[in-house]
Formats: structure tokens, C-alpha cells, sequence
């Protein structure tokens, strides 16, 4: 995997996968690199440069606590969690310029604390359906 340092697109891929897809290329093409983030709590997405299943691998119980329970909110929940290790840990090594997230009340709920670890002045933008 390709870790220099590159804005996160991040969603879920289940449900935002046409959308996040755009997003991504788009900003690739104006010569950003981009690394495409999958949160899904449930299907897989071949697209994404980081699966949902590597995300759900940072929850300090590990995978199958965010992946497999068949109670959404605690998914959600669990997954959000996960993402927020990720993050801080991906920038402390200085692999996140910015994030750009986009997801419901599931995804937004996600996302917003995972993006609370990135600094003040480090470029965050969320499109929320709430």
C-alpha cells in the first residue's frame, strides 16, 4: 500500500461507493493524491485502498468485534472507534494531508471523531444527509 501522505476520502462503500469513487478521481485529477477509506459495517468493496476490514483491524478488540455482530449501532459505534485509531496513528506518521467524508447519520458519526485527531488547520470538510 502506498502510505506517503495523501487526503483521506472517506465513507461507506456499501452504500457510497459510486459517490466516493468520484470524489476521489476528481480530486486525484487535480493532482492531489488520494487514499479512498471504506467503513462499512457490513459488505466488502474491492475499490477501496483501505477495506473496511483493515479499519475494523485498529478497534482494540479487533475485527470481528466491529464486523461481526449483527447489531448496527454497535458496528457503528465499533467502527468509529477504529477509524479514530487509524487516523491518529496514520498522522502521527504523517500520512494524512486532509479528510474529506461524506456518509448519513451512520458515516457522520463515524467520521466527525476521526477527524477531531487531525490538527487544528489540517484541511476537514464532512458532507452529512442530517
Amino acid at each position: 500500500m502506498d502510505r506517503r501522505p495523501s487526503l483521506w476520502v472517506v465513507g461507506t462503500f456499501d452504500t457510497k461507493a459510486d459517490e466516493l469513487l468520484f470524489l476521489a478521481t476528481q480530486i486525484r485529477q487535480a493532482g492531489v493524491p488520494v487514499m479512498t477509506v471504506d467503513i462499512s459495517t457490513r459488505g466488502f468493496h474491492p475499490h477501496a485502498d483501505i477495506t473496511a476490514s483493515e479499519v475494523a483491524g485498529h478497534h482494540e478488540h479487533g475485527q470481528d468485534h466491529v464486523l461481526g455482530s449483527g447489531d448496527r449501532g454497535m458496528a457503528v459505534t465499533a467502527m468509529g472507534q477504529a477509524l479514530r485509531r487509524l487516523v491518529r496513528a496514520r498522522q502521527q506518521e504523517g500520512e494524512i494531508l486532509g479528510m474529506l467524508g461524506i456518509g448519513g447519520s451512520g458515516g457522520t458519526s463515524m467520521i466527525a471523531p476521526a477527524m477531531q485527531e487531525l490538527p487544528f488547520g489540517m484541511p476537514k470538510l464532512l458532507i452529512t444527509t442530517l
